[in-house]
């Protein structure tokens, strides 16, 4: 995968090869980090590092890149002699890389040639030409990321996406194809999540044909759903209110369907967002035969969460054993539909045993939902339980079987309504209580038990102002001296400076804050390699050349914590 390199860290690497330093040497970081456990460098001894940049495991778990700063680790000599240093030692309390990671690692061994070119300082000529060039090579890289995105369905746009789905004979509908609304009913007496496939096609009594532009979902409790339609093909004529009212196949759940208001000519081409969606249903059915299409073509259907594949069940080749999990595993016509789908993609010759995944009855214990603010309204309580309900019953509708939902994961989902500040819950399966995370049995699917019972809401407001919140920064970076200064004088100014700045931002931005430091008379801060770290209740975030503002909360109180250079000549 290719990603454009920024021009912060072109210029570094362009430094640090100019000099005969080592670019972006490669270390994997031990699965577990241990306090004080050292990391090798390659080219060892080391006399200085550049650059040290990696990913740090954030809050739902997943790798978010980060560039370390000399805060955050040191370099150390496994012998104890201070002129063999030879090995990163990451401190405690602070950011380190996750486990089992890569660490770039951009430093100066010991043992170079001298190098023709020494002053590389801010302004000078060598400096300027380096940087010039550094500039042309992130132009040349953001082109070459759009060059890339452009060869994608998830990533093109415009002409490229037209490009890319007329591989699959797909081209984007014109302004001259109608487009409405239909509404799905659900059937009554029937549970759980309906899923109502892109493509889906809508037909009225005279045989126009409407189809489905994207994938739309019937959530437990609903009862009805709306999904945009268009027309097959530029001679599909504009039809009336009610007159789309039956579809082409019957969709397990669904009652009936209806369009409330006449569909009609649009404005303008069809958007990328629906264009994409039609792509994504033509590569799941372009093939027949391959496991792919038996995966992908079971798992598009009405009525099916998930489906999970063995092959040699028996220990013998030929045979392919399938758990599909239903949403309704009592619905005939979705077990229907279902077994003739696997007729028409098994492969030749191949004998497929299927079954229905067996449920599993899956509890979601929340003990404590804090929202913000002081109250809220009978009426707005109803809709956040009823959107965190849908929200979390629908993510374990959708475990395939033997899939895995962690509580992290699960809170993340109930955040996402920006109303709900905080939530701590857990998991009963098959009466299992106290669970962190949700791990289905092999071939079993999830039942979630409904409705959620949830307590009754703490808020983040009790009628008096909350406490403020520490929020630290520390300033970080090499620094230049001009004329008579020295490190503490430069020190203490840019100390002063940044009080100042944090004093009067409700937005931290390095751009705006190299500005308010900034003092040409005495010192040169090296924007480059500097950053402004921030904590919060443990949680690190920093802000470098490049980065996006970051708004201060209204509890959060800025404080310098420090400020941390080195001379740099």
């Amino acid at each position: 995968m290719f990603t454009a390199r920024q021009y912060p860290g072109i210029v570094a690497d362009v430094l640090v090869a100019v000099t005969q330093g080592v670019v972006a040497d490669i270390v994997t970081v031990p699965g577990v980090l241990a306090d004080g456990q050292l990391i090798f460098l390659p080219r060892r001894p080391v006399r200085r590092i550049s650059l040290v940049s990696g990913s740090v495991e954030a809050a739902d778990g997943s790798p978010t890149p980060y560039r370390f700063t000399d805060a955050d680790w040191e370099l150390v000599s496994s012998t104890g002699r201070p002129d063999e240093l030879d090995a990163l030692r990451f401190r405690p309390r602070r950011p380190r890389p996750a486990g089992g990671s890569l660490l770039r690692v951009s430093y100066w061994p010991r043992d170079i040639p001298p190098v023709p070119l020494t002053d590389l300082g801010v302004g000078s000529v060598t400096r300027t030409l380096l940087e010039t060039l550094a500039r042309e090579l992130a132009d040349a890289e953001a082109q070459l990321q759009v060059v890339y995105d452009s060869a994608f369905v998830d990533t093109a746009t415009d002409r490229s996406l037209d490009r890319v789905v007329s591989l699959l004979g797909i081209e984007r509908r014109l302004a001259d194809v109608p487009v409405g609304k239909v509404r799905f009913e659900r059937r009554a007496g029937t549970a759980g999540l309906v899923t109502i496939p892109v493509g889906t096609v809508v037909l009225t009594a005279k045989g126009a044909r409407y189809l489905t532009t994207r994938e739309t979902t019937l959530q437990s409790g609903e009862s009805s759903v709306e999904v945009t339609v268009a027309g097959e093909g530029r001679t599909t004529p504009v039809v009336g209110a009610g007159e789309l009212d039956r579809p082409a196949l019957s969709l397990a759940g669904v009652d009936k369907v209806t369009n409330e208001a006449p569909t009609f000519q649009p404005t303008g081409p069809e958007e990328d967002d629906a264009l994409r969606a039609r792509a994504r249903r033509a590569f799941h059915g372009v093939g027949l035969g391959t496991m792919d299409a038996l995966v992908h073509g079971i798992g598009g259907l009405a009525g099916v969460t998930g489906v999970q594949v063995t092959e040699f069940p028996d220990g013998k080749p030929g045979t392919v054993a399938l758990d599909v999990a239903l949403t309704d595993p009592a619905d005939a016509a979705a077990v229907a539909l279902v077994r003739d789908t696997i007729g028409r993609l098994r492969p030749a010759g191949i004998r497929v045993l299927w079954q229905t995944a067996p449920q599993v009855d899956v509890v979601a214990d929340v003990s404590r939902l804090v929202l913000t603010g002081s109250s809220r309204p009978v009426a707005e309580l109803d809709e956040i339980r009823t959107g965190l309900t849908t929200r979390l019953t629908g993510a374990l509708s959708a475990l395939p079987p033997g899939g895995r939902l962690a509580a992290p994961r699960a809170a993340a989902l109930a955040l996402a309504d920006d109303r709900i500040a905080d939530i701590d819950l857990t998991f009963t399966v098959e009466g299992r209580a106290g669970l962190a995370e949700v791990a289905l049995p092999a071939g079993k699917s999830a039942h979630p038990i409904t409705p959620l019972a949830l307590p009754p809401p703490q808020y983040t407001d009790t009628g008096a102002p909350g406490p403020l919140v520490r929020l630290q920064v520390r300033v970080i970076g090499p620094v230049q001296l001009v004329g008579s200064a020295t490190l503490a004088t430069a020190t203490e100014a840019i100390r002063g400076r940044a009080q100042a700045w944090l004093a009067a931002s409700t937005v931290l931005d390095f751009t705006e804050f190299a500005a308010a430091v900034r003092d040409d008379t005495a010192y040169g801060l090296v924007l480059e390699e500097a950053a402004v770290v921030l904590e919060r209740d443990g949680r690190f975030e920093q802000l470098v050349l490049g980065s996006p503002a970051r708004p201060v909360d209204a509890q959060e109180q800025p404080e310098l914590a420090g400020v941390e250079l080195e001379v740099r000549t």
